[in-house]
């Protein structure tokens, strides 16, 4: 009896390993800026098509002053970011343990580092699948415990998606939400089950907190999947991201009141306050994103400088309801301690320091509720139905008998552009 509860208690273990969702997370404090895009275009979408000539190029820092012995694993997930059933000799052709051998010290810079490249695929791995994966980095004196995590995608062109843009159909709602309504479109591409193995992913400015799975059409015909639900892929329109501009140390970028330097950067950036939710008022912005960049120095990888950003928001009085977050790409949208705000009674603001690498930053000061998860834009940004906003969409198909999903299709498109 003891030996049967044993082995069931191994099985529920093994399961809880399985299921629990693969994030885009830094482990260790000393890691930073970690960035992983398309080389294409930098700062891109981390996807490339499956058997192309595109390359996934990753950079990271390292605050350690001394070069470190780092490997790196490649792991396939399902559409909800649980890891796959399935060995790595199916998803990758070459070694699932391998080294990042490209790095150079910093120079010119306050803070020190060692910055790490890595471009793949390449002699070492290869990929055999379409779909979701996640990419480990080790030390290789701890070869269980993971520094970071990234997500990225390999995607395939089998099927055609469509979309319209509407208005919200929640009455009052329509001026503060936008809907997309979906077609999928398989001429040429066998789909046996749409309501079983068909899953849509709609995404708004790379933001997978908020991140829509469609689970089942709302109409199917021979070749054409409709997904127009009255609720589904209903997105707040948000506003225009507030910025910074911190390519210099030595002169005042977009929206910064003042910069000084003891033993590190100390740069303030302009008081923030929550916008008009009556009022849109159109602004260029990068929906989120950032870019790291030193505009004195030619190689910005490595020569690019650490500063601490401080922001502050005036938000009238403290809230007694929860806290306000600073959040944008650079951050994963992670509402934590680093993110968070903490309220001056002096100032009478709420306050941040960040450090952060030099470049351009888009962000969004966010509320979270003591008794919630939900992070709400509403009162400090307004939503627009009028606001650009980036989208993408992600077909995924798991075929009868397999047990993985491919991503068959991706399309992207701004909204109101």
């Amino acid at each position: 009896m003891k030996f049967i509860k044993c082995i069931v208690f191994i099985l529920v273990c093994s399961l809880g390993v399985n299921a629990q969702i693969q994030k885009d997370t830094v482990y260790d404090a000393h890691i930073h800026s970690v960035l992983l895009y398309n080389s294409k275009v930098e700062q891109s979408f981390p996807m490339i098509q499956l058997n192309s000539s595109d390359f996934l190029q990753l950079k990271f820092d390292d605050f350690h002053d001394e070069y470190s012995n780092y490997s790196y694993t490649i792991e396939h997930c399902d559409v909800e970011w649980n890891l796959t059933a399935i060995s790595s000799m199916e998803y990758i052709r070459g070694f699932n343990r391998n080294f990042i051998t490209e790095y150079k010290f910093s120079s010119n810079t306050n803070q020190n580092y060692v910055h790490y490249q890595l471009q793949f695929p390449n002699t070492d791995v290869q990929f055999l699948i379409s779909g979701n994966y996640i990419l480990k980095v080790f030390h290789s004196s701890d070869d269980a415990k993971p520094l970071f995590s990234v997500r990225f995608m390999i995607y395939e062109n089998n099927v055609q998606i469509n979309h319209t843009l509407r208005r919200s159909t929640i009455v009052n709602e329509r001026n503060k939400r936008q809907k997309l309504d979906l077609q999928i479109l398989s001429p040429d591409y066998r789909i046996d089950n749409p309501f079983d193995q068909l899953k849509v992913v709609v995404m708004q400015n790379n933001n997978w907190k908020t991140a829509k799975i469609n689970r089942r059409p709302s109409f199917f015909e021979p070749d054409r999947f409709t997904y127009d639900h009255v609720d589904a892929n209903d997105f707040d329109g948000l506003n225009e991201f507030r910025r910074f501009d911190i390519r210099s140390f030595r002169f005042l970028g977009e929206r910064l009141v003042r910069i000084q330097q003891d033993t590190a950067w100390d740069v303030f950036v302009m008081e923030d306050f929550p916008k008009n939710p009556l009022r849109y008022v159109e602004e260029f912005d990068n929906n989120g994103n950032f870019f790291i960049k030193r505009s004195d120095m030619g190689q910005s990888d490595y020569q690019a400088d650490y500063g601490h950003v401080h922001l502050a928001f005036d938000y009238g009085t403290q809230n007694p309801y929860g806290d306000y977050y600073v959040l944008g790409r650079f951050n994963n949208w992670q509402a934590n301690e680093k993110s968070k705000m903490s309220y001056n009674f002096n100032s009478g603001n709420y306050e941040a320091n960040i450090y952060l690498k030099q470049g351009i930053y888009d962000y969004m000061i966010g509320f979270k509720s003591f008794k919630s998860a939900f992070i709400d834009y509403s009162n400090t940004e307004g939503n627009f139905y009028d606001t650009q906003n980036d989208y993408r969409v992600l077909v995924y198909y798991r075929r009868t008998g397999y047990r993985y999903d491919e991503l068959i299709a991706v399309k992207d498109f701004q909204l109101n552009p």
